[in-house]
């Protein structure tokens, strides 16, 4: 084997050995991204249905209609802290959406009941198109839900 033939297999070699670590640092990569944002959606997830912190409004949000438009409407006009802390995580949740870190299909899947809900129910609708709330990142994902 010549000069010229040893250069180009240690060249060949090299580009070879390259590719298969680039190739097994990508997969490696996707995995771990892919096992980062299951235990990202998993807590939210767990901040949302396990922990107490939005219980009193999510009970209120389940009954019919009817029976919870009292409450609602209370909600709207006393802006109790449990009310505005709920509308608060799903501002984040609206503003992670936003930004890429949550697609559609994420936040259908893991709050769509609740969006639903507050998009439908006028009192609270209206309360979240009110500028003077803060909750415009919030309106804008119940327009595209």
């Amino acid at each position: 084997m010549n000069m010229d033939h040893w250069t180009i297999f240690k060249d060949s070699a090299a580009l070879i050995l390259t590719g298969s670590a680039a190739l097994i640092a990508a997969v490696g990569y996707k995995r771990n991204a892919n096992t980062r944002r299951a235990e990202f959606l998993c807590d939210l997830h767990k901040s949302f249905f396990e922990e107490s912190t939005y219980k009193e409004v999510r009970r209120v949000l389940d009954e019919s209609p009817e029976k919870s438009a009292a409450r609602c409407a209370e909600f709207v006009t006393e802006e109790p802290e449990a009310f505005t802390d709920f509308l608060n995580y799903f501002e984040l949740v609206a503003y992670l959406h936003k930004r890429g870190n949550l697609s559609t299909e994420d936040v259908k899947a893991l709050l769509g009941y609740y969006l639903d809900l507050l998009k439908n129910n006028q009192g609270i609708r209206d309360y979240i198109r009110d500028r003077k709330h803060g909750f415009e990142e919030l309106n804008d994902l119940l327009d595209i839900i």
